[in-house]
């Protein structure tokens, strides 16, 4: 695990696929608003769990949060999982990266390839 959120880059066939994984189980993304709210700011740790402040109060209210089954922020980027590059904050270029292969030939019909 190098990191809580990553993208796996997979080959498959002609294109390459983008996921969104969570690696870590008690991310803060994990966990939903016990009181149902869609705007989620600030949150903070809270007895081994998550809150977060209620937007409109004075008063300084919290509402506390339940551990969901999926990570938001993963499901989020997965909702639009065909532009997850384009998604990518300053648009930085990388590469995927490398693996070793071997030929396969098939007579006639050419060649294929199998991971070294």
């Amino acid at each position: 695990m190098s990191g809580i959120h990553e993208i796996v880059w997979e080959f498959d066939r002609e294109t390459v696929r983008a996921t969104a994984v969570c690696n870590y189980d008690n991310c803060e993304h994990r966990y939903r608003c016990d009181e149902g709210c869609e705007l989620l700011f600030d949150v903070s740790e809270h007895r081994g769990g998550y809150r977060h402040p209620v937007t409109d109060s004075p008063t300084g209210i919290w509402h506390d949060m339940t551990k969901a089954d999926e990570c938001a922020f993963a499901e989020w980027l997965q909702i639009e999982s065909d532009i997850i590059p384009e998604l990518a904050e300053g648009n930085p270029t990388f590469e995927i990266g490398r693996t070793a292969i071997l030929p396969v030939w098939q007579g006639e019909d050419g060649v294929l390839w199998k991971r070294a």
